[in-house]
């Protein structure tokens, strides 16, 4: 036979030496979550141990940066910012960034446009040539010509009649020879005349200061232009570095902006899994929020001698890694993920 032996307190929780105790079941549920809470600390350890064992053992989990290749936007020359953008809006491809000004600059592109137009105004002002003479010579030598050409052809005839000789007729000939040697040679002079003015006029010293002052020029245009810096895609500026009013210099980082696209993930993967991380290769990628979301291995791994800085800390060990491009296979919501936000690759 069984025997059980149950204490007073088990048996009347509410009931102590015949005395209503009205917090027993209270007391007693306190007890029970006692010992559940030292019994989950216990073995909470343990869990924790397997947890990272099957992590270990059955996933493999690089980090990676949620991006889409922001681009650095630097100084085009020394000046003071006169514009800069602020960051909460998309510009489009071409928009206006950042304006600079550099007086030095400003004033030469003035002082050559100005000089230029003086130049082309004396140039207008050169005095035309005068072809008079030449077309003078031209007639005098068309109308002895023609003159020639009748006694000419008086020899001919008579020449048919035996009534001129050889030796007159060949020197009529001659002298008609001469006559349209002479009128051609006038047509010529009044060409070469007009050679040389144009030759003057376009390769002059006046015209040769107009080519090297409009060089000059355009070499200024050029770099009062690259002070407006514009949008080199459509984006959003990430950050800027400068105010209006700053003083730069040439080649200083202005601000970073972000193409307008569909975010990418680059991974950083031990070289040991190169066989996981194959052109494309299913990866699961988990962003901080918990969410997760599909992603194909776009292009080849590559080699990469470092990390980026925001998977860095003061005393990350340097080694060669992968650098794997992952593209996702859906949209990403934009409320998700903000530009160069580490995430999770899981392989």
């Amino acid at each position: 036979m069984k025997v059980q032996f149950h204490t007073e307190t088990q048996v009347d929780p509410k009931s102590s030496n015949f005395m209503n105790v009205i917090y027993g079941s209270a007391k007693r549920g306190g007890y029970r979550l006692r010992w559940y809470l030292l019994l989950l600390l216990i073995i909470s350890p343990i869990l924790y141990l397997a947890y990272f064992m099957y992590q270990s053992i059955y996933l493999t989990i690089a980090p990676g940066i949620i991006t889409t290749s922001p681009m650095l936007i630097t100084a085009t020359n020394d000046g003071i910012i006169d514009f800069v953008v602020n960051g909460d809006e998309l510009y489009t491809k071409k928009s206006v960034l950042v304006t600079i000004n550099n007086e030095t600059i400003s004033n030469t592109e003035h002082y050559l446009s100005l000089k230029t137009q003086e130049i082309d105004a004396q140039i207008e002002k050169l005095p035309a040539i005068n072809l008079d003479k030449y077309n003078q010579e031209i007639k005098n030598a068309k109308s002895s010509f023609l003159k020639v050409n009748e006694i000419k052809k008086l020899y001919e005839k008579y020449r048919k009649q035996g009534q001129v000789s050889q030796v007159d007729y060949a020197n009529i000939i001659n002298t008609a020879s001469v006559a349209k040697q002479r009128e051609l040679q006038s047509s010529i002079s009044k060409e070469q005349a007009l050679f040389s003015y144009d030759q003057n006029k376009l390769a002059g010293p006046l015209m040769l200061l107009r080519n090297d002052i409009g060089l000059k020029l355009i070499s200024y245009q050029s770099q009062q232009n690259e002070l407006s810096i514009v949008s080199p895609v459509s984006g959003f500026i990430v950050e800027n570095y400068v105010t209006e009013g700053q003083w730069v210099q040439k080649g200083q980082e202005l601000m970073t902006i972000a193409p307008y696209r569909q975010p990418e993930v680059i991974s950083y993967v031990d070289a040991k899994y190169l066989a996981k991380v194959a052109k494309g290769s299913e990866v699961m990628v988990q962003l901080p929020n918990g969410g997760q979301y599909s992603a194909i291995v776009r292009s080849k791994p590559r080699l990469a001698t470092k990390l980026p800085s925001q998977l860095t800390t003061p005393f990350t060990e340097t080694k060669a890694v992968l650098k794997v491009v992952l593209e996702f296979n859906n949209h990403v919501n934009d409320l998700d993920w903000v530009e160069g936000m580490p995430v999770k690759v899981i392989i």
